[in-house]
């Protein structure tokens, strides 16, 4: 009776009803924008971050204090002892040892540009995968070639896309010398032939050039050594956990051993990111509430009198409580239903088209942050948009329905 009382009361204002649950459905509809875009973030921050840092990143406390001068002085020795340990650590999925520097990049003498190398080992599942998915032009085979040690042959190098829009559009298969300082800060060079060329989205990762660890290492001195271990687990979960292990198996003091979300500002910035994004979700649910209680204090205050009709012929308090409670569920269900399904083709566009924010900013920042920012959509992401816009719908039914069962029956019908 009650749900067929919720009903009739629903459809005798049909048009305050309907913009009610427009309201809730706009609410659902930009709650799950929301949270598609914060997955899409989050998501391509860290995969793309996790290029440069793995989830756990072992250096030289040195190395850490003075990271923008690149310096090769700070680095972990004895690295094939520290490998054979660290991979022998239950939860370690791949150890890639790095050898980061800043290099000079030539073309016949005419065109230079600074760039940050990354040495890394080409064999490797994790770093072969994460290349040659970006690669746009050429081929990833010619960088796993072991040519032998003479100093006549040209070695191999993959470029990012920004380096080569810099140096005036090569192509692959063009020779580039690479101008670099050695361990003893000599300054060296060498040929390197373009075998690919790849586009990783993120501005920073595009400036980058990449060249083969061994190689890397004879040429400035660095054999049996790297900059820094990137290590990768098999879960986020645990990280901190396995950071532990990983500092115990080294037992260094000189060596750190931190978590990517540990890196410089990155823990601050997920915090404000996830700080904004619960701000906007809670001004569009407060929005929401606000519209939801109007109505209903406006459906109390017009049917005073048939509240006391109904105390009269003994409807309970509980009762009166109820049909209001009803009123506003249904309303949530009319809502969240066309809203979740706007928010579904929303999500899917997001996912699609994504949301470009090629400004200055993004362009001049340090972080590997992509050009075009995709959403993420997943089931939870509804249901939690769902959930909340019923909560809304009867959270703000309930001040107004506390009100309707306050009134006196003898005051109702004097109304």
């Amino acid at each position: 009776m009650l749900l067929r009382l919720a009903s009739r009361n629903l459809l005798r204002n049909s048009r305050r009803s309907l913009l009610t649950a427009g309201g809730i459905a706009l609410c659902t509809f930009f709650v799950i924008l929301a949270l598609t875009h914060l997955a899409g973030a989050l998501f391509t921050f860290e995969e793309d971050l996790l290029v440069t840092t793995g989830h756990i990143r072992v250096l030289h406390k040195e190395y850490v204090r003075k990271q923008r001068l690149m310096s090769l002085r700070w680095i972990v020795e004895d690295l094939s002892a520290r490998l054979k340990k660290l991979r022998a650590i239950p939860g370690i999925r791949e150890v890639a040892p790095r050898i980061s520097c800043g290099v000079m990049v030539d073309v016949d003498g005419e065109r230079q540009h600074s760039t940050v190398c990354a040495a890394l080992d080409p064999q490797l599942i994790g770093e072969r995968r994460r290349l040659e998915r970006a690669i746009i032009k050429g081929s990833y085979e010619p960088f796993l070639e072991k040519a032998g040690k003479s100093p006549k042959r040209t070695r191999r190098v993959i470029a990012g896309v920004k380096i080569i829009e810099k140096l005036g559009g090569l192509d692959v298969g063009d020779v580039v010398t690479i101008i670099f300082r050695t361990r003893t800060a000599c300054i060296a060079a060498a040929n390197f032939r373009i075998c690919a060329i790849t586009d990783m989205k993120a501005n920073q990762l595009n400036r980058f050039v990449y060249i083969p660890r061994d190689d890397m290492a004879e040429l400035i001195e660095m054999d049996d050594r790297a900059t820094e271990l990137l290590v990768f687990a098999n879960s986020t979960w645990g990280l901190k956990k396995l950071a532990n292990k990983i500092d115990s198996a080294i037992n260094d003091k000189e060596i750190l051993v931190e978590q990517w979300k540990e890196i410089g500002f990155l823990g601050s910035a997920l915090d404000s990111l996830y700080r904004i994004f619960g701000i906007v979700i809670g001004v569009i649910l407060l929005v929401a509430g606000i519209g939801v209680g109007n109505t209903m204090v406006m459906a109390v205050l017009e049917r005073t009198n048939e509240i006391g009709v109904l105390q009269a012929i003994g409807f309970r308090t509980r009762q009166i409580v109820a049909l209001f409670l009803i009123e506003g569920l249904l309303l949530g269900l009319i809502g969240v239903f066309f809203g979740s399904v706007l928010g579904v083709f929303g999500g899917m566009y997001l996912e699609q088209n994504g949301l470009n924010i090629s400004t200055s900013w993004a362009q001049d920042v340090s972080l590997p942050i992509r050009d075009t920012m995709h959403g993420r959509l997943s089931p939870d992401i509804v249901l939690v948009a769902i959930l909340l816009g019923l909560a809304v719908a009867v959270g703000g039914s309930v001040g107004p329905a506390l009100r309707a069962a306050r009134l006196e029956p003898a005051n109702s019908l004097r109304s």
